[in-house]
């Protein structure tokens, strides 16, 4: 995005960009990343026109772009449970026992529609590939500890090293918490701390192509080209990375029992855990004040969300 506004004119004599992973681990590199609209439609309520605009916005991004990391898959929505309001998101829903090549071992609603599945660190890794092309861009793996206000903005690290610069944008989800002493805005002030956590299988083989299922809840994605499969996710608000092993092992079962699926034993699962941002009724936040910008709180739809709303942030703020 800030690559577009260096090609419209707009100059950046150093862009910083500073990440650290072994403190804050990115949710964006721990997320199960499917771009869908899973029934919304415009006109219904403010996030789900965010959702809609969010996945045109991608849409288009696929087609003129082509970025690595990212393949169009077809996503099933499913419910056996709440189903006056799943017929209401999915009108076009039917009870089978059979969707997009995949059976259920009881009827169940059901009904498709296109998505994308991405493969997070693929796409970032295209995202900062192309960003270098036309941007002074600078990838600092340390942690930004202290944030002095002057005629400039000091930002001093973990490593003991100190920058300034014009404006400073946080987008850092769930930690974005640590620096709400710098902005009232309630969109910022309200957001809470959420922790996602999933299982994550590798080297399997379905014999199908890409999918992703989202059944009462529940979400399973299969990579066919990585061999990857998700099952999650969990959702517990706390500030700390140890996954709930019962909520993981309940959900393995909850498949194991809706679908005829060779799933791979739970035995054979990697625990991932991500650090999310809950914003109020869910929707994302832009937040300014003075020279300093906070953009966040895309609960559960980062990657749908995040490129038509920081689209907009980068040509009105930037």
């Amino acid at each position: 995005l800030l690559s577009a506004r260096a090609k419209e004119g707009k100059s950046f004599e150093k862009i910083y960009v500073f990440n650290s992973d072994s403190f804050a681990p990115s949710c964006s590199l721990s997320s199960t990343a499917v771009v869908a609209r899973r029934g919304v439609e415009a006109g219904v309520s403010p996030l789900g026109d965010l959702l809609y605009e969010g996945f045109a916005c991608f849409k288009e991004h696929v087609s003129s772009a082509t970025p690595s990391g990212v393949e169009t898959i077809t996503q099933i929505s499913a419910a056996t449970s709440k189903l006056d309001s799943f017929k209401a998101r999915y009108p076009g829903a039917a009870q089978v026992r059979e969707c997009a090549g995949l059976s259920f071992k009881a009827p169940a609603w059901a009904q498709t529609e296109t998505a994308y599945l991405v493969d997070p660190p693929s796409y970032l890794g295209w995202l900062q590939a192309q960003a270098e092309l036309s941007l002074p861009l600078e990838v600092r793996p340390e942690l930004v500890t202290a944030i002095d206000e002057g005629q400039r903005i000091r930002l001093s690290t973990q490593e003991k090293n100190d920058f300034l610069v014009d404006k400073v944008v946080f987008a850092g989800g769930a930690y974005n918490s640590f620096w709400k002493q710098l902005s009232p805005e309630p969109g910022l002030s309200s957001s809470r701390f959420v922790q996602g956590a999933y299982l994550e299988f590798h080297q399997v083989d379905l014999t199908r192509e890409s999918f992703s299922l989202t059944f009462d809840g529940d979400n399973l994605i299969y990579n066919c080209r990585l061999g990857k499969l998700l099952l999650g996710s969990s959702t517990q608000e706390v500030r700390h990375e140890l996954a709930p092993l019962a909520e993981l092992k309940a959900l393995h079962r909850r498949f194991q029992d809706r679908l005829l699926l060779g799933l791979p034993p739970l035995s054979t699962a990697t625990v991932r855990v991500g650090a999310r941002e809950k914003s109020t009724r869910r929707e994302p936040y832009v937040v300014s004040a003075g020279n300093k910008f906070f953009v966040g709180g895309f609960y559960k739809n980062g990657f749908t969300v995040a490129l038509s709303l920081t689209r907009s942030f980068s040509r009105r703020c930037l």
